[in-house]
């Protein structure tokens, strides 16, 4: 029905969470071409069966459909076994893009990340290790104004001792010197001075 009848569609949402106990096959979607296009948002579903690896082909269904829209301001990618874990895109994909939700496999497919005003990585925990490859994501981010992001701070590796949140929590600013908004989710025992964060992001707060 979408791709027939609605040929000046502007948003398109399937909002479906994991609490349904169901991946659902909208694979159908990606046959869709729509020019005024601007948002895309993915719930829990299945848009490339066989194609979940680390391995993603640029020729691939859901790349083609991303390609082919290149109207989109606002996408937002499930983290699911059964979805992709990275994208992969030809030069000068998304020129309008704004506002990205995914993994960090995913915004470190996008080739024109600059542009970007609003990044959120809340559907998967970032961990500490994980850490320095946020950071050159970040400062690739050149108009990123808000963040979001889902931090695990605690470690099993006995060898990585890391006590200093505050000092994470400086850096990470440091990394977007035009962040105004910062959204924090922590899913673990985590110890840090708001005030010890103030003196260098003061507009932040």
């Amino acid at each position: 029905m979408l791709i027939t009848h609605c040929p000046h569609l502007q948003e398109l949402t399937f909002n479906i969470s994991q609490i349904s106990r169901r991946v659902w096959d909208v694979r159908h979607i990606t046959k869709g071409r729509w020019p005024n296009l601007s948002k895309l948002a993915l719930g829990d579903c299945d848009i490339e069966s066989g194609e979940s690896t680390l391995d993603v082909d640029i020729n691939s269904p859901f790349m083609c459909f991303l390609a082919s829209h290149p109207s989109l301001q606002t996408i937002y990618l499930p983290s699911l076994s059964s979805f992709p874990k990275t994208i992969a895109l030809p030069p000068s994909t998304l020129p309008c893009l704004k506002f990205f939700g995914g993994n960090l496999g995913h915004i470190e497919g996008l080739l024109m990340p600059s542009f970007l005003r609003s990044l959120s990585l809340v559907y998967e925990p970032i961990t500490v290790p994980m850490m320095p490859v946020i950071h050159t994501v970040l400062q690739k981010l050149t108009s990123l104004e808000s963040l979001s992001i889902w931090l695990q701070t605690s470690t099993r590796n006995p060898d990585y001792v890391h006590t200093d949140h505050s000092s994470l929590f400086r850096s990470l600013l440091n990394s977007c010197p035009r962040l105004s908004h910062l959204e924090l989710t922590c899913s673990s025992s985590t110890v840090f001075s708001i005030v010890s964060l103030v003196p260098v992001r003061k507009d932040s707060y």
